[in-house]
């Protein structure tokens, strides 16, 4: 029988939620990915504020929310290592 684990995990505080928020509009501000001149860009422009801005809106929980940031960080990681390597310019 497998433990179930979600009823161990601490619960995020509001006031790290609230500086998650805060970082989330700040990046998407200073950003500005509705100014970037490709695809590529803006979908790396947009990747932190939505990644920070799922943290603060979900915090901890299990399931499917955990899953989409889980996604959301790995495709904004491909994106900033394929910058970085050159591929994305």
């Amino acid at each position: 029988m497998i433990p179930d684990s979600s009823r161990n995990l601490p619960v995020m505080p509001m006031s790290l939620r609230a500086l998650f928020a805060v970082a989330a509009i700040g990046m998407l501000f200073e950003r500005s990915p509705w100014t970037q001149p490709n695809p590529v860009q803006m979908a790396a422009a947009l990747g932190g504020p939505l990644f920070f801005g799922l943290i603060a809106s979900f915090g901890y929980r299990t399931g499917w929310p955990r899953a989409l940031t889980l996604t959301v960080g790995i495709v904004m990681a491909a994106i900033v290592l394929a910058k970085l390597a050159g591929f994305a310019v």
